[in-house]
């Protein structure tokens, strides 16, 4: 027999380990709609060339990675690769910005929880296509939640407004 404090740490740390090991597993309903290449080759299919680079912002917990095309000498707009925390995981998303900072397509790349998912279809995203940082962008107010995957409409809404947020900061940056 153990002593009870000595049988409390182990059962604690068990406990802990098979937990920790399922939480950090990916879960069987995580879902790869789209790779980055093939968002890239929807968004900008005349692109003649894309440069790339991770950009890591103070409102962001992690970098994020900026795409942008050209086709010959004339600019295509960028886009981003953004992880935006869901209600319980991340969703990975590719979004569009024109040349002028105005919101294209947004396409959901990772969905990752289990309810939800309806955020990645073409009906609620399309509603933030030509919405820039003067808009809002926050659910019930210019975008459309939807019943059931109400947390997730917030994540697109919030991930939208960083990158628009982003490409402003790095824009004043480049003209200063």
């Amino acid at each position: 027999m153990c002593s009870s404090f000595r049988c409390v740490v182990v059962t604690v740390l068990i406990f802990g380990l098979f937990f920790s090991s399922y939480a950090m597993a990916s879960p069987a309903w995580e879902k790869v709609y789209t790779t980055t290449s093939e968002a890239l080759n929807h968004v900008f299919p005349t692109a003649t060339h894309v440069s790339s680079r991770n950009v890591t912002v103070p409102f962001h917990h992690e970098p994020i990675t900026m795409y942008h095309a050209f086709q010959n000498d004339v600019d295509l707009g960028t886009a981003y690769v953004i992880n935006e925390k869901g209600k319980y995981r991340p969703i990975t998303m590719f979004i569009h910005l024109t040349p002028s900072q105005v919101l294209g397509e947004i396409i959901v790349m990772v969905y990752r929880e289990k309810i939800g998912g309806s955020v990645r279809k073409r009906r609620f995203l399309k509603q933030f296509i030509g919405k820039d940082k003067s808009h809002p962008i926050k659910v019930n107010q210019d975008i459309d939640g939807i019943t059931g995957a109400t947390v997730s409409s917030w994540s697109v809404a919030r991930a939208s407004k960083k990158v628009l947020l982003l490409a402003d900061e790095t824009q004043n940056k480049v003209h200063l």
